[in-house]
């Protein structure tokens, strides 16, 4: 691990830390708090109302169409995003990224609100947000990238906030995440999170697959060892978001608008 990246690394600790000794509410963890902080993991059936879902699709529809290419981020692996060269070239690519997803749509109101008392509760503290993108996965020729078992290596304190557009039953895509993996987990910050081959992970943890239906939400530690699964039919639309402690108050913040908006240091030791 590089210099920079472990100093930076403890800096995001220490704000984990001071966020709770600071925030005047002192908030107690509630059940479900408790399960994230426990298990990595908490699941939400229905937590967004079926009327945001419907007009988040609205929305999408136009971006997702292979009528406007240049709304879109083309993603070979999840990691090395890159344009597309033109329309036809979309079932090359696993997942679609609509770009700038935070200019389009306001996702405080639409989402954030439906989550803020559970993150207040796990956090002990306010919360600001971070990373907003949408995307569509699809079926792949191999398992390779956030396909893989993998850990995001992200600063302490870190979370992934995982909304489900589309019902995702046993062929649509489910998340996967190894319950209790990121126990005692340090990010090494300024490399790409470390990979696992499959048999090593079932060996080591209970399997959660996240299979719901459209408006479930997902909170997991990024930290743990997780994945995503190929949709063997269809395709499978997410708006997902990072958030992470605020040592002060106030409304929680959106900062950065997507994986492709910010300079290649921020990028490097933030995420």
């Amino acid at each position: 691990m590089n210099a920079v990246g472990a100093v930076i690394g403890r800096l995001f600790e220490l704000r984990a830390g001071m966020a709770r000794v600071l925030h005047p509410r002192g908030i107690p963890m509630d059940a479900a708090a408790r399960e994230l902080h426990e298990q990595g993991v908490v699941m939400l059936p229905g937590r967004i109302p079926a009327d945001e879902i419907e007009e988040l699709n609205r929305i999408n529809a136009p971006y997702f169409s292979r009528t406007a290419p240049q709304e879109l981020i083309y993603s070979p692996d999840g990691k090395e995003l890159r344009e597309g060269d033109g329309a036809e070239d979309i079932d090359r690519f696993y997942f679609l990224h609509i770009k700038n997803y935070q200019e389009k749509v306001d996702v405080y109101p639409r989402v954030v609100v439906h989550v803020d008392s559970l993150l207040a509760s796990y956090y002990r503290s306010n919360f600001f947000v971070r990373d907003v993108y949408c995307y569509r996965s699809q079926p792949i020729q191999r398992v390779n990238g956030s396909y893989q078992w993998h850990v995001d290596n992200y600063p302490a304190g870190s979370l992934k906030v995982m909304v489900y557009l589309t019902d995702v039953g046993d062929e649509g895509g489910p998340l996967a995440f190894a319950r209790g993996s990121h126990v005692n987990f340090r990010a090494r910050l300024g490399s790409i999170g470390k990979r696992y081959d499959d048999d090593y992970v079932r060996a080591r943890y209970p399997i959660l697959e996240c299979f719901g239906k459209a408006g479930t939400v997902i909170i997991f530690n990024n930290n743990a060892i997780h994945r995503a699964v190929d949709p063997r039919q269809g395709i499978r639309d997410v708006v997902n978001f990072t958030v992470f402690p605020r040592v002060f108050g106030g409304r929680p913040g959106v900062r950065g608008l997507d994986l492709n908006a910010e300079s290649s240091f921020l990028k490097k030791y933030t995420r």
